[in-house]
């Protein structure tokens, strides 16, 4: 049922019928065998029981014509026998339940013959600013290595971007940060000190987390939000929306604030949902803050409105990006260029362009033509906009909407020719 929408598309109706047919037929094959198997143990239960029962009575029958026992003894161990015999024929029919108890109880104890997370028990005096550094850090699956010596730092306030090709190690990276794995070599520093020493829930409580999927919570829009930090206020709740660029949404939905949210949030669209998780981030106090592809599956326009939240989340945080839009690391203070798990370059967008052949590579292929004069165009308007305000150099206002800043028909862009501009235009 949840892949309705695959096998309809793809009239694939027949063959997950027949799918459906041979693994109900196995089903029933097993549940004939397994009937069967305990109707044989019933069977040669009741019938010890019955024999033991006719024994009894004949040797106890035998010796009360001979005197040697009375009628009433007799009565009594036939009573004995029934009392014994009644709970083995209960076992006997539950034997199958008993098998599946014994089954799933395993899979339970497997489960919780688990590890338990351990913290270390260093509580820093001062709570952590977003200091990052890793040391010759190397980690693997099992057998299988997927980090291997890596090194680099972070600085409170920074935007490191992390990006590499599909199994490069990214997100395994951005995980040891909080915990979710620990590196089998080298040190992952907070402040100076080792993640590994610290208490999980201050460590945990110190970082954001904003997944390429939005997760939402059965309940209320504003109980989603709030679930970045439990005791915060409607007041702070609504804030945090009107940041993330939520809350002219959440304003049209049936109930506001106190809307359910149906299946998870499938009534929104995919940047609606995003932008919900940005608002649970922002709502969590915390110096560091992870984001995994956050824009990878949406639209122009809501890539623009989640960009625009996410500068915002970033301010005073030490902010971790894994991104393959150019849109997304071209104004990262710095991008870490992964590929098989070591860490090849690291540098500015115009660096790596001119250094990192996989990084120029990466960027040709994920970047299309469009997207690049727009990046030019909304880094020229920037500029504009900071000599007009008289911004400092190297503080950049919020980029406009590609729209916004689009050149007038006559006058193409430098550094293009006029057929670049036309082409340009119809691409748009």
């Amino acid at each position: 049922l949840a892949g309705i929408a695959l096998t309809k598309s793809f009239a694939r109706e027949r063959y997950e019928a027949h799918r459906f047919t041979d693994q109900a037929s196995q089903a029933v094959h097993a549940r004939i065998d397994l009937a069967t198997q305990e109707t044989r143990f019933a069977f040669t239960v009741g019938a010890i029981t019955a024999a033991g029962g006719v024994i009894t009575l004949g040797v106890g029958g035998w010796r009360v014509l001979n005197g040697e026992l009375t009628i009433g003894t007799l009565l009594v161990v036939l009573a004995y026998i029934g009392f014994v015999y009644g709970p083995m024929s209960v076992v006997a029919n539950i034997a199958g339940t008993l098998q599946s108890a014994l089954v799933s109880a395993r899979r339970v104890r497997e489960t919780l013959a688990l590890p338990m997370e351990q913290g270390g028990g260093l509580k820093p005096a001062a709570p952590l600013g977003g200091e990052v550094r890793f040391e010759d850090v190397t980690f693997a699956y099992g057998d299988t290595p997927v980090l291997e010596g890596v090194s680099f730092s972070a600085k409170p306030g920074e935007l490191i971007a992390v990006v590499g090709p599909s199994g490069a190690g990214k997100t395994t990276l951005l995980t040891l940060m909080n915990r979710f794995n620990d590196p089998k070599t080298g040190r992952v520093l907070i402040d100076g000190i080792d993640v590994r020493d610290l208490p999980l829930d201050t460590l945990r409580a110190s970082v954001s987390v904003v997944l390429q999927e939005a997760i939402l919570i059965s309940g209320t829009v504003a109980e989603n939000i709030r679930y970045g930090r439990l005791e915060a206020t409607d007041a702070e709740v609504e804030e945090a929306a009107r940041a993330a660029h939520a809350h002219e949404f959440i304003c049209e939905l049936p109930d506001g604030y106190r809307t359910e949210m149906d299946k998870a949030g499938a009534s929104l669209s995919g940047g609606q949902r995003q932008r919900l998780s940005i608002a649970r981030a922002f709502l969590k106090p915390s110096p560091l803050l992870i984001l995994d592809e956050p824009t990878s599956a949406l639209d122009p326009l809501s890539e623009s409105l989640v960009l625009d939240a996410l500068r915002r989340l970033r301010r005073n945080r030490t902010t971790f990006v894994i991104a393959h839009r150019l849109s997304t690391v071209r104004d990262a203070d710095r991008i870490l260029v992964l590929d098989h798990g070591r860490l090849i370059a690291q540098g500015r967008h115009d660096e790596l362009m001119q250094t990192c052949a996989v990084y120029r590579r990466m960027t040709r292929l994920f970047t299309s033509p469009t997207e690049r004069r727009s990046g030019e165009r909304r880094r020229h308007a920037r500029r504009r906009e900071d000599r007009g305000a008289g911004v400092p150099a190297g503080q950049l206002a919020l980029p406009l909407h590609p729209v916004l800043v689009w050149p007038a028909r006559n006058e193409p862009e430098p550094g293009h020719t006029e057929t670049d501009s036309t082409e340009t235009r119809r691409a748009s």
